[in-house]
């Protein structure tokens, strides 16, 4: 009894210890019983729609009480910084965009049935425009309504919720204080295998295949783009320069980076995704990129980060621990740019979330900081000086696709291929061969058919799933601790900048 007793007490100690990761609890939304009925109705339809045919795209999160605003971590952050009118019409508009995105892709990706029936039930024409127009019809209807009630500001600002993706039940139960002590040690001598990577001379790097540079289709200089594009953009009252759709296309343009890729099979080539016979697939005879934009906070004031995932049909091979290997792998290279366009830190993961790692401009850095109880950033060395004058270049080993090398050259390669660059968006709502659309990504941001045996033996470090391929905003990057790839303050988390 004694000892049982001794283990409530830990427990119950690490259950307050381990709250950080879980998030904040949703704020109190807006009750109101006479709110726009038929509106308010349509957008509830439309959420259990989606819901029961396991639709829902959670790369952002709907605001409680507040169904045509979503947000994401860095919403969520920048509340604290709405100090005025102004800005706080700014930011509801980022919130209103990201519903419009979200809602769009899940009306996209139901079934004809469920569009019909929603149709139907509104008394719409049953097809799709039809539900996003009355969508965008209620979303201003309901938005002029909620602006008018006094307490209305107060509420929002505190709504924004987004889940952590870590599970203090599953660290609970899993007595995450003595499981993490072999993962610590082995997550060292993971990063002590790639720092020797790093360490090693170029011309020495094992090979297993043959070494492919896949560069982009289109080339645009990044130092001309960040003097003559990036300086001139407009900026909102909260800082955050505004690009659309095209301006994204451009910046990816013009930081795409060249990929040298070991290739020893089908599996190593950054390929296309795709539906085939019902599952994904990745389509190697089309080399593809895909490009994203997020936000973070550096010094206290937004920048623009620019994201490149490339998919892989498998992690496999005599690199890979045994325990990762399985269908679908992944990386994400993120570059992200100061408040003068300048880059000055690329980080880099495998689209599980595993391996995160930090490659800062050296003389931006003053030092690491220390995290108690948790694994201090991985830097294996510092951003090229000649970036961007010349552009970036990634080394990828076979099978395991890990980065060993990042420099800046314009130097001429025996084997280039080209790939094409496409948006992010494009995944979460992917068209079947028979006209349907449907996300790679399930409702809890996990890619269909990646998954993997290391929630098994891993279950203690509290992230569901782990090792499975997760969708932008799901990405927990830490196993010792809790960090998420889409914290905006995560460089100040891990650094201290001159």
């Amino acid at each position: 009894m004694h000892s049982l007793s001794c283990c409530l007490v830990i427990i119950l100690c690490l259950q307050a210890f381990l709250s950080g990761c879980a998030g904040l609890s949703p704020a109190p939304s807006i009750e109101d019983t006479n709110r726009l009925a038929p509106c308010s109705l349509f957008f509830t339809r439309v959420a259990n729609t989606v819901k029961k045919t396991n639709g829902s795209n959670t790369g952002t999160v709907i605001v409680p009480g507040f169904p045509y605003l979503r947000a994401n971590r860095f919403l969520m952050a920048l509340a604290k910084t709405v100090t005025s009118e102004q800005h706080f019409a700014d930011w509801s508009a980022l919130m209103k965009q990201q519903a419009t995105s979200g809602l769009e892709k899940e009306i996209q990706n139901l079934p004809a049935s469920a569009v019909e029936k929603l149709a139907g039930d509104a008394g719409l024409p049953q097809n799709r425009s039809a539900l996003c127009r009355e969508a965008s019809v209620c979303s201003a209807a309901l938005s002029a309504h909620d602006e008018k009630r006094p307490d209305f500001r107060n509420v929002l600002l505190s709504a924004p919720h987004v889940p952590s993706e870590y599970s203090s039940a599953m660290r609970i139960l899993g007595i995450y204080p003595l499981a993490s002590l072999p993962v610590a040690y082995l997550t060292e001598k993971a990063q002590n295998k790639f720092k020797g990577w790093f360490d090693t001379p170029m011309e020495s790097l094992p090979i297993q295949g043959r070494l492919i540079a896949y560069q982009p289709e289109s080339f645009e200089s990044a130092r001309e783009y960040i003097q003559n594009s990036f300086k001139k953009m407009p900026e909102n009252s909260l800082h955050m320069k505004v690009l659309d759709a095209g301006e994204v296309r451009k910046l990816a343009e013009a930081f795409a980076p060249l990929l040298i890729q070991d290739v020893s099979g089908p599996r190593d080539i950054p390929g296309k995704v795709i539906w085939k016979d019902g599952q994904v697939h990745i389509q190697t005879n089309e080399p593809t990129v895909y490009y994203y934009l997020s936000y973070g906070i550096f010094k206290q004031k937004p920048i623009v980060q620019i994201n490149f995932a490339t998919w892989f049909s498998a992690r496999e091979g005599p690199l890979a621990p045994w325990i990762e290997t399985g269908p679908l792998d992944g990386l994400t290279l993120r570059i992200s740019l100061d408040h003068n366009g300048e880059p000055f830190m690329l980080d880099i993961m495998n689209n599980c979330g595993c391996y995160h790692m930090f490659i800062p401009r050296k003389e931006t850095v003053m030092e690491k900081k220390e995290k108690p109880l948790a694994m201090d950033a991985f830097v294996p060395q510092w951003l090229p000086d000649n970036f961007p004058v010349l552009p970036l270049r990634i080394r990828v080993n076979s099978g395991w696709h890990q980065v060993q090398r990042a420099w800046a050259s314009n130097a001429p390669l025996p084997s280039t291929r080209t790939y094409r660059l496409l948006p992010y968006d494009d995944l979460e709502a992917l068209p079947h061969s028979d006209g349907r659309y449907e996300s790679v990504f399930d409702a809890r941001g996990i890619m269909k058919g990646s998954h993997r045996i290391e929630p098994f033996l891993l279950f203690s470090m509290g992230v569901p799933s782990v090792g499975s391929m997760r969708q932008r905003g799901h990405h927990a990057i830490s196993l010792i601790g809790c960090d998420h790839f889409d914290t905006p303050e995560l460089f100040e988390k891990s650094f201290i900048f001159k």
